[in-house]
């Protein structure tokens, strides 16, 4: 699903005379480089912090522990993960986002919209395509949980953009 909105991105913009100075592509660094160290860094602490956490109250079992095998599995997922989100934020965050942030409209209402389009967008994924089992092993949630899940524009209207 996310190779025909990138194909529609891509086309639209090499086309329709978009342009690509505004895709999103390249890091906005100045007067923003503590927001990408902070988003470098948020998700290493907090994986931590509970993993520190369960173990403390013994809900973690490091017994087996194999440092190699967390770091390839580490790195071939983050590289995937790299790859496909590169991809998928392309359209959500750097073509819609800043299409929509074009119009001048209030940021709220311009997050809403993109969290609103990105979960329809998202939905027949999870409710056809995953089964219950590969839901509740990432989501204690049945199909109707992960369809309240995949409204996300209240977050993403809330959570400011950093230009």
């Amino acid at each position: 699903m996310a190779s025909i909105s990138v194909t529609y991105n891509y086309t639209v913009t090499a086309f329709a005379g978009d342009g690509w100075r505004d895709i999103g592509l390249w890091p906005n660094l100045k007067g923003n480089i503590k927001w990408y160290i902070v988003s470098l860094l948020v998700y290493p602490i907090i994986t931590f912090i509970v993993l520190l956490l369960s173990y403390i109250f013994g809900w973690l079992d490091l017994s087996n522990f194999n440092l190699d095998a967390l770091v390839s599995v580490f790195i071939g997922g983050l590289l995937i993960q790299f790859v496909k989100n590169f991809f998928e934020e392309s359209v959500w965050r750097g073509y819609l986002t800043s299409k929509l942030s074009s119009l001048k409209i209030n940021d709220f209402w311009l997050y809403f919209i993109v969290g609103g389009v990105w979960g329809a967008w998202h939905i027949p994924y999870f409710l056809v395509f995953l089964s219950e089992s590969d839901i509740f092993s990432v989501l204690p949630v049945n199909r109707k949980g992960v369809l309240c899940a995949s409204t996300k524009p209240i977050p993403d209207a809330i959570m400011p953009r950093h230009n």
